[in-house]
């Protein structure tokens, strides 16, 4: 039986194994995904585990807060994940990790039906992780206008604006409101709302003229959504981007091309 992980802390709440269950199947494969709630100092303990049963072990996910930490070890990566120096898929094949970045393509494929009314125009994203940087170069490759950074620790937001060569604006938190109010899409790819409870922003800043997506999906409305569904907004929680995402994990663990 082929072996897969979710490793990241906290994961009790993601619906991956259910997915995958139904894709393996699909698929005709004998596989289990299995969740490993792993923290950052756990995580090269974790990974030489992994490596050790890499007969079975086929690849694992990473999710916050591990997808910038596991640039730290002897990861070849590929395409996107070197673009953005973040990674959440990886295959295990010959005793090597090969990191790829699946957020991006879920991300990317999850909003083309808004295409037609958030190209060209402003986006705001709050958070400067990894998956803010694969949300910031999927907005980038569809021709999207002005990339709004908000995060609690300002200086992130700088180190992308340098990763990016200047073409997302850092934005202080006290300054929210503005952009937020001018912008047409506006993101979460924060963990705030994860317990079902917080939002980064005010009821007064949203109109029925934004799109507002939370890449957190369980619980399936976080106060975010809620506030943006009150107001009239469009909003749009993260789990097509999990399903593309599972699908494109597949098709790299086993042989086929990915990002």
């Amino acid at each position: 039986m082929d072996k897969f992980y979710l490793l990241g802390s906290p994961i009790s709440h993601s619906f991956s194994p259910k997915i995958y269950k139904r894709l393996f199947k699909l698929i005709g494969k004998d596989a289990e995904y299995t969740l490993l709630e792993t923290k950052k100092e756990e995580l090269e303990l974790r990974i030489e585990e992994i490596l050790d049963a890499a007969r079975n072990t086929k690849g694992f996910n990473l999710t916050q807060p591990l997808k910038e930490e596991i640039l730290k070890f002897d990861v070849y990566l590929t395409g996107i994940a070197k673009e953005t120096g973040s990674v959440n898929c990886v295959k295990v094949k010959d005793g090597r990790l090969y990191g790829f970045n699946t957020d991006y393509s879920g991300f990317k494929r999850s909003i083309i039906p808004s295409l037609e009314y958030i190209k060209g125009k402003d986006a705001v994203i709050f958070g400067a992780g990894g998956a803010s940087r694969s949300v910031i170069k999927a907005l980038i490759d569809i021709g999207i206008g002005n990339i709004f950074v908000i995060n609690r620790t300002y200086k992130r937001a700088l180190d992308l604006k340098e990763l990016f060569q200047g073409r997302i604006i850092p934005v202080k938190f006290y300054e929210a409101e503005d952009v937020v109010k001018r912008s047409k899409f506006i993101v979460n790819a924060t963990t705030v709302g994860l317990d079902g409870k917080g939002a980064l922003i005010k009821e007064p800043w949203i109109s029925k003229d934004q799109i507002l997506y939370d890449l957190i999906y369980n619980p399936k409305e976080t106060e975010f959504l809620r506030i943006g569904r009150e107001r009239g907004a469009r909003v749009k929680n993260g789990f097509t981007m999990l399903y593309f995402q599972c699908i494109d994990n597949i098709r790299i663990w086993y042989g086929g091309e990915g990002c």
